[in-house]
């Protein structure tokens, strides 16, 4: 806080008139002196006396000025302590009213921003306390409840089952479906996949025992098997007579293995009401007969015999019926040189047996030029 000096002020300006007005009155002596008449005789009287009058005048002046600047200074300190003791109590007034709660509420509802600060304080040091006390309850807590041993197996708490919605359930109900769809297809091609692998190493072995019989038949007739030759005509004779009489017997137990294993292919290809014929001979036999025309036939009725519809572009197993609407619509197209709409295969025992075979022109793209 600034000194306030006013009253020493006053009293300083009020001593420098008085200087002033003494001054003054001085002047007016030595020109009053100086201007009487004074006579030559006694004028160097008069003139020594005016110097001592002089040199009293002006160490009066000096001692003078030298009072009146110490008493200045005195009461210019004065009226500084006397300011110094007023700003000391002022301030000391100031702290107890700072110190008073009633006063500091006062402040606070007259000034926004020094409330806004001890919110902020207040916030800062409330948020402080929070978390420190909830460092301290977490430490107890750990101190009441030490963590238990890895020996010690955790006891598993029951898991609340979600309940999910209706229309979740009934999406997962239908995905659940198509999955077990999904697994019951590809167990059928894979029963399907060894029915067929099992069917073709069937055909091989029959082609194996075919192709051995064959060997052996010609070994026999060519003689390339034959003992080492007796020496006497009696014993050339029995050799001959025992060989004739083993080449019989293989021949009649090869012939009948063969019969056997040519009947077994046949049941498993080649069962049929009709036997499949060639293009070719159906062009042989349908030479002049005039035939009506008989239109596809129904691929959704499932049988054992196994066609292609050549509109459609694909295999299908199909009943007696359908069967041979599909056989006359195909002689009907080759009588009148007609593009087949539908071809006959074949026919087997079930319809299990189409449905593998079915599958396996189609894996392996079986070619369909009967139909162009």
């Amino acid at each position: 806080m600034a000194l306030n000096s006013s009253d020493g002020s006053k009293t300083i300006k009020t001593d420098i008139k008085k200087m002033a007005t003494s001054n003054m009155s001085i002047k007016d002596k030595t020109s009053i002196t100086s201007s009487k008449k004074i006579p030559l005789a006694a004028q160097s009287n008069v003139n020594d006396d005016d110097e001592e009058e002089g040199k009293g005048i002006v160490t009066t002046i000096r001692e003078r000025a030298q009072v009146f600047g110490s008493q200045v200074k005195d009461k210019f300190k004065k009226n500084i302590n006397s300011d110094r003791r007023k700003i000391k109590s002022t301030e000391e007034k100031d702290i107890s009213a700072d110190s008073d709660p009633a006063s500091i509420f006062e402040k606070l509802k007259s000034d926004p921003q020094l409330r806004q600060r001890a919110l902020m304080v207040f916030v800062v040091f409330f948020a402080i306390y929070v978390f420190s006390t909830m460092d301290n309850s977490k430490k107890d807590i750990e101190e009441d409840n030490p963590p238990a041993t890895q020996n010690k197996v955790a006891e598993e708490t029951p898991a609340t089952p979600t309940i999910l919605p209706t229309k979740t359930l009934v999406a997962k109900a239908e995905y659940e479906q198509v999955l077990r769809e999904r697994d019951a297809y590809k167990e059928e091609i894979l029963a399907l996949k060894d029915a067929i692998t099992k069917s073709e190493e069937e055909k091989i072995e029959n082609i194996k025992a075919i192709e051995e019989y064959k060997l052996k038949i010609s070994e026999l007739e060519s003689g390339a098997s034959k003992p080492d030759q007796p020496t006497n005509s009696e014993e050339i004779k029995k050799a001959l007579e025992q060989e004739r009489a083993a080449l019989e017997e293989e021949k009649l137990r090869l012939q009948k293995l063969s019969d056997d294993l040519i009947q077994k292919q046949q049941n498993l290809s080649n069962q049929s009401v009709d036997r499949p014929v060639s293009i070719r001979q159906q062009k042989e036999i349908l030479l002049g007969k005039q035939l009506p025309y008989v239109s596809p036939p129904n691929y959704e009725k499932l049988g054992r015999g196994l066609v292609y519809n050549c509109l459609g572009r694909h295999w299908a197993c199909v009943d007696e019926a359908s069967y041979r609407d599909c056989r006359g619509n195909m002689q009907w197209a080759i009588r009148n040189e007609k593009k087949i709409e539908c071809y006959v295969s074949n026919v087997y025992a079930n319809s299990g047996d189409c449905k593998i075979v079915q599958i396996h022109n189609i894996n392996t793209q079986m070619p369909t030029a009967f139909c162009d």
